[in-house]
């Protein structure tokens, strides 16, 4: 069974249609592994190591090319971090949404050549940036051919042989209109879903699929024996696409019910609704249907999701069965199911720092320390404001009280930490007693609101990451007030 790394966005069409059991396409995307070719070897989003060690040790890893990947960065780092949320539907829905690198790879994926690529994503990004952008895919093209794709031809065609059968044995189209139903969702029946298939060499290794629009961009690695694994993984992310497809009436139903619950549980269960049910359904339900039997193995990276996953499985299984949709009972057992799996949940780094306000003072740039933050723990929201001793960050502090985010302040200077935590209320009990800490360190206290507070003494950021290290491996917050030394082990 695959473990699987993903990110999703689905464009929504605004009419409404009612369901059916739509058919389920499965090609080969030689552009789509151009496009995730040239992310591989510039590091960029879902990269694959065994692509990128493949390129690094051929001879096309040369000056003139390292020069156009350094060009590749730098325009993706402009431009491809934009993003547009739909209005009127609930925040916490993030993948209502559209964004420049998934909107690239659906256009990939259904592209027939580079031009085609190119007359589909034009106006996306400034004109002289987007004519840089296709040399440089022009000129990775050749490179791409003879080092991946011309040697997986035939394996690929196998491996898509090997799908279509698995998808025609299960009735894919009849599991698809099963899902639709439990999800209460809307999908149209002369749309179909479109699985795009292209090569890794190998037969271990860590690959990546998401769901793009009515597309599911899927890797395959061409030496792989469990097949059925990878159908888990196709409706997995077919799964996404149905949840993102639900009616806005039916999104906000299920938002206010998370939102109005008393359960201190029931944010932690919504962050994770979306991940868990495509798991349970892809890796879970649809595994056993074609298989026979449940996957014994992880369904998932994450352990909170895989946990939650098996553990919400009995009961998505239930309603699948029944012909049942989500209903606000299934929500309550979603969030009683948490409860019992992860019951330190409030308490959990993982969870706390979801969603963060971020102040650090001058010797620290708070961007900086934001990307530091997101590479030790899944911080969904950030805001950031810097310097501390500042009317700005005030004002910027006291916008964010409105919202269950947790508070970090970076600091090394006394004497702007001072002045910062004199117009913080929470901070005025504990001010006096961080700024005497010898040692760098960590202080952590909940306000009477439940807030998380951590406020950081540092000097550099080594100390800081060496305190986020500690943190992954310390797993919870004290309830009470706590110092963790920089040198305690």
């Amino acid at each position: 069974m695959r473990i699987i790394i993903r990110t999703f966005i689905f464009i929504i069409i605004g009419i409404q249609f009612a369901w059916a059991a739509p058919t389920v396409k499965i090609s080969q995307g030689k552009i789509l592994g151009l496009w995730a070719f040239l992310n591989s070897i510039s590091n960029g989003q879902r990269a694959s190591e065994i692509i990128n060690n493949i390129y690094i040790n051929s001879s096309f890893n040369n000056k003139n090319n390292q020069q156009q990947i350094k060009r590749l960065i730098d325009i993706r780092d402009l431009h491809f971090n934009q993003r547009y949320s739909f209005r009127d539907y609930p925040k916490k829905r993030g993948e209502m949404s559209w964004d420049v690198d998934q909107f690239f790879t659906l256009q990939a994926a259904k592209s027939k050549s580079v031009d085609d690529f190119f007359g589909r994503t034009t106006q996306i990004l400034p004109p002289f940036e987007h004519r840089e952008l296709f040399k440089i895919i022009k000129n990775f093209e050749s490179v791409y051919l003879k080092l991946i794709w011309t040697p997986s031809k035939g394996k690929l065609k196998k491996y898509q042989e090997k799908l279509e059968a698995i998808s025609k044995k299960s009735n894919l189209p009849n599991l698809f209109g099963k899902a639709i139903k439990f999800y209460n969702s809307h999908w149209p029946d002369s749309l179909p879903i479109n699985v795009v298939v292209y090569p890794i060499p190998g037969k271990k290794g860590r690959t990546s699929a998401t769901m793009v629009s009515d597309t599911a961009p899927l890797e395959v690695l061409l030496d792989e024996k469990d097949i059925v694994g990878r159908f888990g993984v196709v409706f997995h992310e077919i799964s996404h696409g149905i949840y993102e497809s639900q009616p806005k009436s039916f999104q906000k139903m299920i938002n206010d019910f998370f939102k109005d619950s008393k359960s201190k549980f029931s944010n932690f269960t919504y962050s994770i609704l979306n991940e868990g049910l495509a798991t349970a359904i892809g890796n879970g339900w649809a595994y056993e249907k074609i298989s026979g039997s449940v996957d014994k193995s992880d369904w998932y990276a994450k352990q909170d999701i895989n946990l939650f996953a098996k553990g919400i499985y009995p009961e998505v299984k239930s309603y699948l069965k029944n012909n049942k949709s989500i209903d606000k009972e299934f929500l309550k057992y979603c969030i009683k199911k948490y409860e019992e799996i992860f019951p330190k949940a409030h308490f959990s780094y993982y969870n706390l720092l979801g969603n963060v306000w971020l102040g650090t003072d001058s010797n620290f740039d708070a961007g900086e320390a934001g990307f530091q933050l997101r590479n030790y723990f899944r911080v969904g929201g950030m805001q950031r404001s810097s310097p501390i001793e500042h009317k700005f960050t005030i004002r910027s502090f006291e916008r964010s009280q409105k919202s269950d985010n947790a508070v970090i302040v970076v600091f090394k200077d006394k004497k702007e930490f001072k002045w910062f935590s004199e117009k913080v209320d929470a901070l005025k009990p504990y001010s006096k007693k961080i700024m005497e800490f010898k040692k760098s360190g960590l202080f952590t206290f909940f306000d009477k609101r439940k807030k998380p507070f951590l406020i950081f003494k540092v000097n550099n950021f080594d100390e800081f990451r060496t305190i986020l290290k500690r943190l992954q491996k310390i797993q919870f917050m004290k309830e009470s007030s706590n110092y963790i030394s920089i040198s305690d082990q």
